[in-house]
């Protein structure tokens, strides 16, 4: 049976990186790997793009400061693991339950994030950039000083997540949230422009977010059991920001 030292060996590696720049002709060292268990494994600085992970497992597993462009994970699962500092250009996470997961300073540009759990994650200071997230869990989510712009999240459970901003990050421009749970989320500084929420929860949603431009709201939900049963006016929501509206 193989082990995560079968692929991760300087041979394959270097042959991988080969592989990429050559425009990826063929199939590649790493652009498969199936049912291995990185467990434990601790390396960083690895260059997986244009890998798919399949049915991997990633517990307590350190791959900091690697680049995952372009490539795919699907069925995967972990809890806890540090991924943090590393770079998602164009990544697929589909299926995956990866909670506990430290993603603080790593970039997703253009990724896919489906059907995925990700409970009790930090994703402290990174970025999303031109994402699409649907069907996801981030109960419990660290998202201090994140920077989600230009990202559409589809029903997405973000109950109890840390959205706080400062006065240089943490900001959500130019995205759409639809049918997603923010239910006991903190959105302390947070700042929003060009921001729309067409049906979310915000019952007990906690901290005063700034506006900055722009915020349209449709049909907010504040029932505290997010059934519905209390759709507002949509001036409900701008109005606990009120006093930071900067526009």
């Amino acid at each position: 049976m193989r082990s995560w030292r079968d692929y991760i060996n300087v041979d394959r590696m270097r042959d991988h990186r080969r592989w990429v720049n050559d425009d990826r002709p063929g199939e590649g060292p790493l652009e498969r790997i199936e049912d291995i268990d990185f467990s434990g494994a601790r390396f960083s600085g690895k260059a997986f793009d244009f890998s798919t992970f399949i049915r991997c497992k990633f517990s307590d597993t350190g791959i900091e400061y690697s680049g995952f462009d372009g490539a795919t994970f699907v069925d995967c699962w972990s809890d806890t693991a540090n991924l943090s500092y590393s770079s998602y250009y164009d990544t697929t996470l589909e299926r995956c339950r990866l909670p506990r997961i430290d993603f603080r300073w790593s970039h997703f540009f253009y990724a896919l994030l489906a059907a995925s759990s990700f409970d009790e994650s930090s994703f402290a200071n990174a970025s999303f950039i031109d994402c699409t997230i649907r069907d996801c869990s981030f109960r419990g989510c660290r998202f201090a000083d994140t920077q989600i712009d230009k990202s559409y999240l589809l029903e997405c459970d973000l109950r109890d997540a840390i959205l706080t901003g400062s006065p240089n990050s943490g900001r959500s421009y130019e995205t759409h949230f639809e049918n997603c749970d923010f239910r006991g989320a903190d959105l302390t500084d947070r700042r929003f422009r060009d921001t729309t929420f067409t049906r979310c929860k915000f019952a007990g949603v906690k901290g005063l977010a700034i506006i900055e431009g722009p915020v349209h709201v449709i049909e907010p939900d504040f029932s505290d059991a997010g059934d519905g049963s209390d759709v507002r006016n949509p001036d409900a929501v701008l109005a606990m920001w009120a006093d930071r509206r900067t526009t």
